[in-house]
């Protein structure tokens, strides 16, 4: 099982963090497109595990050569007891100061929740995009 996202503000990325909600643990790879090939290329693997309960599952790796629009997070379903939740996906370049929400999301930056939709900038962290 997989899910393919699509992000409106392509940029290179250096980390992913996906927003679990119930049944954590199922997510065994993940995969960005290139655009020039079109071909998907993995930037995490690992074994799913169940963690119970929620998490904000996150991974780091070398910022990529090129811009990401495309997500492909691949779940391993029968490692969790029950099913699977995910709520949002976050593309994160740490390069940035800038992060962008949409309606009905909200984010954590400068000490607060930012919950309207927007572009905002925090000079002491960089958070992500959420589509």
């Amino acid at each position: 099982e997989f899910l393919e996202l699509h992000f409106n503000n392509p940029m290179p990325v250096d980390s992913v963090s996906i927003y679990e909600t119930y049944g954590a643990g199922a997510v065994d790879t993940i995969y960005v497109r290139n655009p020039s090939t079109l071909l998907w290329e993995i930037v995490y693997s690992g074994t799913a595990s169940a963690v119970g309960g929620s998490q904000i599952f996150s991974v780091s790796f070398p910022m990529t050569a090129f811009a990401v629009s495309d997500v492909r997070i691949a779940l391993n379903s029968p490692a969790v007891p029950s099913w699977n939740e995910i709520d949002a996906v976050a593309i994160i370049n740490s390069n940035l100061l800038e992060s962008f929400i949409c309606s009905g999301d909200s984010i954590f930056l400068a000490g607060n929740y930012q919950t309207s939709s927007g572009v905002y900038a925090d000079s002491n962290y960089v958070d992500s995009y959420i589509t």
